[in-house]
């Protein structure tokens, strides 16, 4: 018995490693999400510039000098693959920074001006909502059975992680200012 209860201790601290890697993730995201398209000279012609449903590139003027040129104003959320671990990444175009490890899987769902839902909107000045959704996965295997393995995301597509696996997922829904 102890062996299984090292080994349950050891997968509920790869659980609260993956909850907090996605709670700080989703923070980040919203926070900064909620302010594309902040441009308080109405020069900059700031908001969401590239939407697809894996990645999102939106630009805000953060200093309200008339453009989206300086350091943190230009930004883009997506997942890449680094060391073979999967990550959040949050990149200007300089350089890419990780927002959070063992990610699997991103969604951004939109909701255009006219009500309409799409994955990949054809004009991102439509976008008035962002629905993101991210699923978390534990480092490695875990030899008990906490937490689910599949999942189903807002817009319907099945998640699924390797057997041994477990995983969270969890979605918000921002507003947008442009």
């Amino acid at each position: 018995t102890t062996n299984k209860q090292q080994d349950l201790y050891v997968d509920q601290d790869q659980v609260v490693a993956m909850q907090d890697n996605l709670r700080a993730a989703m923070l980040l995201m919203t926070r900064e999400i909620r302010m594309a398209g902040y441009d308080p000279t109405g020069l900059a012609n700031a908001g969401i510039t590239a939407a697809t449903a894996n990645s999102l590139t939106f630009t805000m003027d953060n200093y309200g000098n008339g453009d989206t040129a300086d350091g943190g104003e230009n930004i883009t959320f997506d997942l890449y693959l680094s060391a073979g671990i999967s990550k959040l990444g949050r990149r200007n175009p300089t350089q890419n920074m990780p927002v959070a490890e063992y990610i699997s899987n991103i969604e951004f769902y939109y909701t255009l001006a006219n009500g309409t839902r799409t994955l990949a909107p054809a004009t991102p000045a439509d976008i008035r909502a962002v629905q993101i959704t991210v699923l978390a996965s534990t480092a490695t295997n875990t030899k008990s059975a906490i937490g689910k393995t599949s999942f189903t995301t807002p817009y319907g597509d099945s998640w699924s992680l390797p057997p041994g696996y477990r995983g969270r997922m969890e979605s918000v829904t921002i507003k947008c200012r442009n």
